[in-house]
């Protein structure tokens, strides 16, 4: 049965990092009485050797582990801060963990040598609050959740189809759900942050006003600069109706995945009125070979749409326990342009699913970003610092182990390399630095040039010179972090 996973979230990136130094067991003990020192904060903190710090720091993808020696569980945002003032101040690397769905694993630590896990799924205003339209969030709410929570006040917004994903890193770094053409990704939809910048000050209520620089930075690398205790967003009436199809304007989602048993599912979400669907999707209807036909029709409330698009799995995490995999994924996003992929790319693509064995199973999920309309692409690259605006489709390129279990198979990575290169290879010339990936589907063997280029192109230049301000001793860490534009900071030329 075809297998697959939309728009799930991840964590912080860019430019490798050359060192993160390793502490002596001194100032290990040092550091945990620094976390523990305030009582009042009520920090919960365990060690590497503790079984809730294994539970603390399991990833969804298995074949990746946490090197961090500490895990905390904050009830509040100057509990957060505390434990980032800790981190800084003994030279520990930090990051923060949602919903722990990094496709790298950098939310549960992996990588961070001797680091610190922030796990912020005990914050309050995971319990949602309204104000006209504006909604705050808390840093470790998941999907499912808010969608449920705004569902109940008739609002609504764009976000990806995983019930278990995690805000944080989700609406960090993208954001992408089926209404995303018309109402942009999740983070288009922020208008203010509560963040622990990373030398531990907390700042509660972050406009584009108060701080234009940082909010641009936030808005789309958000974990390289801050733990995001709560985001503030402005929501929109829920639609009426959805109306989907399994077989462009911005109401109409458009979704197609290839399968490992030769199967191509077309499906989509439109949110609009059933005529208005019916006489758009009348020409494709009509350009379908004889003997293939599309599935009825079903209209569906809001709310339905969203467990349809999750593929029926329940949307409230009460009682559910998530689920794991163990793959290697990679992304592209292709250019708006007139350079539309070639029939000779096309076939190389085709034909390298077709004739290359493999045991692993994988997919591939192409969804429509832009074409005209599109919200996504029309936001200017001044105003968020998400690279790939002007991206026409998006490739999810995914290959599980055949067991979904450990280990996973040296041949999945080159697999899933050969489907990347069979569709970029033919296209190279044209596209040339135009075509990019998916941070949310963070590829952790990609070079730090390649992380640059592909993940934020122009942008890289001002993060990095931000970076620079807000994290320049990259306390908050992951291997492909932004690199702050002072090469010789402390961090990058300390040794272990």
């Amino acid at each position: 049965m075809l297998r697959f996973l939309a728009c799930l979230v991840v964590v912080d990136l860019a430019s490798i990092v050359s060192a993160v130094p390793v502490n002596s067991s001194s100032q290990a003990g040092t550091f945990l009485s620094c976390l523990s020192s305030q009582p009042s904060l009520n920090l919960a903190t365990w060690h590497k050797d503790r079984r809730e710090f294994t539970n603390l720091t399991a990833a969804f993808n298995q074949r990746l582990y946490s090197s961090a020696s500490v895990a905390v569980s904050p009830k509040d945002a100057n509990a957060v801060a505390a434990a980032v003032t800790c981190a800084q101040k003994f030279n520990r690397p930090v990051t923060a963990r949602g919903g722990g769905h990094s496709y790298a694993g950098y939310g549960i630590g992996s990588g961070l040598d001797a680091g610190l896990v922030v796990y912020l799924s005990n914050l309050p205003n995971n319990e949602l609050k309204e104000d006209n339209f504006t909604v705050v969030v808390g840093g470790g709410a998941l999907l499912g959740d808010i969608a449920l929570q705004l569902n109940e006040w008739g609002l609504a917004m764009a976000h990806g189809t995983g019930p278990m994903v995690g805000v944080g890193g989700h609406a960090g770094f993208g954001g992408f759900g089926f209404i995303s053409r018309k109402w942009g990704l999740t983070l288009d939809a922020i208008s203010a942050f509560d963040i622990v910048l990373a030398n531990g000050t907390y700042v509660q209520g972050l406009t584009r006003e108060q701080d234009p620089d940082l909010f641009w930075a936030l808005s789309g690398a958000a974990p390289n600069y801050g733990i995001v205790t709560a985001y503030h967003f402005v929501a929109h009436q829920k639609p009426t109706n959805a109306w989907g199809k399994n077989s462009s304007p911005p109401e109409l989602g458009i979704q197609a995945v290839i399968g490992a048993n030769g199967s191509l599912v077309l499906s989509g979400l439109y949110y609009g009125s059933g005529e208005n669907f019916t006489n758009l999707m009348a020409p494709f209807v009509e350009s379908l070979p004889s003997g293939v036909s599309p599935a009825i029709n079903c209209t569906m409330s809001w709310i339905d749409s969203l467990v349809v698009a999750a593929q029926g799995q329940a949307l409230s995490s009460k009682g559910q326990q998530d689920t794991r995999d163990c793959f290697y994924a990679r992304s592209l996003m292709t250019p708006d342009s007139d350079q539309l992929i070639t029939e000779e790319a096309a076939n190389a693509f085709f034909s390298y699913l077709q004739n290359t064995e493999t045991t692993t199973q994988w997919f591939v999920e192409i969804d429509l970003y832009g074409g005209a309309g599109s919200y996504i692409n029309s936001v200017p690259l001044n105003q968020s610092s998400f690279a790939p605006r002007s991206s026409l489709l998006t490739f999810q390129l995914y290959a599980s182990s055949p067991t979904l279990n450990n280990p996973f198979p040296d041949y999945g990575f080159s697999y899933v390399d050969g489907m990347y290169n069979a569709l970029v290879d033919p296209m190279k010339a044209a596209w040339s630095t135009t075509y990019g990936s998916y941070v949310n589907y963070i590829d952790p063997m990609l070079s730090p040039s390649e992380v640059k280029a592909l993940y934020w192109s122009s942008q890289y230049d001002r993060l990095s010179q931000l970076r620079a301000k807000y994290d320049p001793d990259q306390t908050l860490w992951n291997p492909q972090a932004i690199q702050p534009t002072a090469v010789a900071s402390r961090r990058s030329v300390r040794e272990h």
